[in-house]
């Protein structure tokens, strides 16, 4: 939460003074405990919450002390975090009272984020009258909006707003050095759009920031800020030995039900927001399933709210997966470097024969993804084209009940299997269960290497990137890994597309009568209408 100057000023004029029986014991809880130091003088900040919600905003209150060890850290936290209210006025204001800095001075992309924070510590200085009368705080000989001078029991200190990029060279107030350094959201959509920009502001943080502190000195430079770019120079900057990073992204954990989460941005997308909440409703402890987030209240709804934020926020992974992970996530790649540089399609071909890959995740780390993906082949077209599939946190049971639903769905003419240590388990299980319920489903076992894990997926490639294998549009998670693959957590969705593209090129299949098929299977169609 972001206070403007006036809402700041409104809840400053009813914040009521403090007895000054416990001020002794009150100022020096104050100056060791950080939390406390926010719920007593600027509980407006909390705006009235004392119970903390999110692990970003736990930790910094928590471990607030080992991060003034360092020189130099930087946050990367997602949009809303409160970075701003926590790191460059509160933290800044903590410092004061604790007589830390002599010269501190806020730095963002442009000087208006700069000169509302210096702003907001000014009014708190001149109306908080807790904060005056525990502190003994009084004007300095300057008070301006962008560079001010306060007394806080006879130490003096001085506050100043700079845009990034200016020449700030050689400051020095009564013999002190900047020593204290608010870097907020130093990096915006224009100045790291292009190599040239970002250089340019990468360099000047080197040249100019870094070197305004006396290095014999003890000082501190503080970057808050929100990925923009993959090369942005605070990615850049992550990567230096001296800064310390650290990193929080919205959603820790990605609920276990993925696919389900797209059902649901497909029924927002083709129908109309309140259904789609509905749907959430109706199954909000599966889409809440293995979830995490930063912030706990994201999973409730609050007062004056239409949605819960979990709900918004899923819609936007799905809307735009790159800025989501961006704002989000704290993540960004390299789309120049991509392995796989994936096309769509936009309509599907009528004589399509249809195989199956599935990456169940048996015997792999509790908690990893199984994933299957339904590959059609077009004889016509010579192309493949990715058609459905899956990517989810499931029991091997789960795995095996979908296996069977998508060979009624379609006429598989082939299955890529992994079967090497769990071999029994299938040969018992899923194939007796189909023979059961008279579902045609013709296994190839596959006696993967994990060794070569990397390079049978990386053999799809080529035919990826030349239009060979086309993919849909419409499934963001899953299209997810083939992007950020090889740097994303997971790889399920290409280990098990690997598959599918390997036993389709056997071509196997009677197309005589597998056109047969495929014209009584006209449910095929509406089935994929209502997944996507």
């Amino acid at each position: 939460m972001l206070l403007d100057y006036s809402d700041l000023k409104n809840r400053l004029a009813v914040l009521q003074a403090q007895n000054d029986s416990g001020k002794n014991k009150r100022v020096e809880k104050a100056k060791n405990e950080f939390r406390f130091f926010v719920e007593n003088y600027l509980p407006h900040y909390l705006d009235h919450n004392k119970k903390e919600t999110s692990s970003f905003r736990k930790e910094f209150y928590k471990d607030i002390k080992e991060f003034e060890k360092n020189r130099i850290n930087e946050f990367l936290a997602f949009r809303g975090s409160a970075k701003t209210t926590m790191g460059s006025r509160a933290l800044c204001m903590w410092r004061s009272i604790r007589k830390i800095h002599k010269y501190a001075i806020q730095v963002s992309d442009g000087a208006e984020l700069a000169t509302e924070n210096l702003e907001a510590i000014q009014l708190e200085f001149e109306e908080n009258k807790r904060l005056k009368a525990d502190f003994l705080i009084q004007k300095g000989w300057v008070w301006k909006a962008k560079v001010f001078i306060v007394n806080i029991e006879g130490h003096f200190i001085k506050y100043q707003a700079f845009g990034s990029g200016t020449r700030i060279r050689g400051k020095n107030f009564m013999g002190s050095r900047p020593d204290d350094i608010y870097c907020d959201d130093l990096e915006n959509d224009v100045n790291i759009e292009n190599p040239d920009q970002r250089d340019k502001l990468y360099k000047w943080i080197i040249k100019v920031l870094f070197k305004l502190s006396n290095r014999n000195k003890p000082y501190n430079i503080w970057f808050l800020g929100t990925v923009l770019h993959y090369d942005s120079p605070l990615m850049r900057l992550s990567q230096r030995v001296d800064v310390s990073t650290h990193i929080y992204p919205g959603i820790i954990t990605f609920p276990k039900n993925i696919d389900l989460w797209e059902k649901l941005y497909g029924i927002a997308k083709n129908s109309d927001i309140k259904k789609a909440y509905s749907f959430y409703l109706e199954n909000i402890e599966l889409l809440q399933e293995g979830l995490k987030v930063d912030d706990t209240s994201w999973l409730s709804l609050g007062i004056d709210m239409d949605y819960p934020v979990i709900f918004s926020l899923m819609l936007d992974y799905f809307e735009d997966p790159k800025a989501f992970n961006e704002e989000i996530q704290m993540s960004s790649h390299d789309e120049a470097s991509q392995i796989f540089k994936m096309q769509y399609y936009s309509y599907l071909p009528a004589d399509l024969v249809y195989y199956m890959g599935v990456d169940s995740a048996l015997g792999k780390t509790k908690g990893d993804f199984a994933a299957i993906t339904i590959l059609g082949f077009s004889p016509s077209l010579n192309k493949y084209f990715i058609v459905d599939g899956f990517i989810a946190r499931i029991h091997p049971d789960e795995v095996t009940i979908r296996m069977l639903k998508y060979a009624q769905t379609y006429y598989l003419q082939n299955i890529g299997f992994e079967i090497v240590q769990f071999q029994e388990y299938y040969k018992d299980t899923v194939q007796k269960k189909a023979i059961k319920e008279k579902i045609h489903f013709p296994v190839t076992p596959l006696a993967n290497s994990e060794a070569g894990k990397a390079l049978r997926i990386e053999s799809i490639a080529p035919n990826v990137n030349d239009g060979t294998i086309l993919f849909n549009p419409n499934m963001k998670a899953y299209n997810e890994q083939y992007i950020k693959y090889p740097k994303a957590k997971h790889d399920d969705a290409p280990d098990s597309g690997e598959m599918a593209y390997r036993v389709a090129r056997y071509k196997t299949a009677n197309f005589k009568d597998v056109k047969k098929v495929q014209q009584s299977l006209k449910n095929k169609f509406n089935y994929l209408k209502k997944r996507y």
